[in-house]
């Protein structure tokens, strides 16, 4: 991608605070910005909501866990369309 003249952020084994890694992220998106979010990890799926897994998963012990620690799908969608008005 860098290659291609993309600005690159990569943060790797996150285990805690991983929402604030992403919106710290989110807040460099400007209007018109094309912007790919890859996420190789484990997810969880509870109440029909989908949620990114930390690193350090051995936290989450059952599904309030995983509210708790992981990251929901859509909220990360939400902050990374914030400030991007053309998507």
């Amino acid at each position: 991608l860098e290659q291609l003249h993309f600005k690159v952020d990569m943060s790797t084994d996150i285990e805690k605070d991983m929402m604030e890694t992403i919106t710290k992220f989110s807040k460099t998106i400007k209007d018109g910005d094309l912007v790919l979010f890859y996420f190789a990890g484990y997810s969880h799926s509870v109440d029909s909501t989908n949620f990114l897994i930390p690193t350090d998963d051995s936290r989450i012990q059952d599904d309030s866990g995983v509210k708790e620690i992981g990251c929901s799908a859509s909220s990360i969608l939400t902050r990374l369309v914030k400030n991007n008005k053309s998507y």
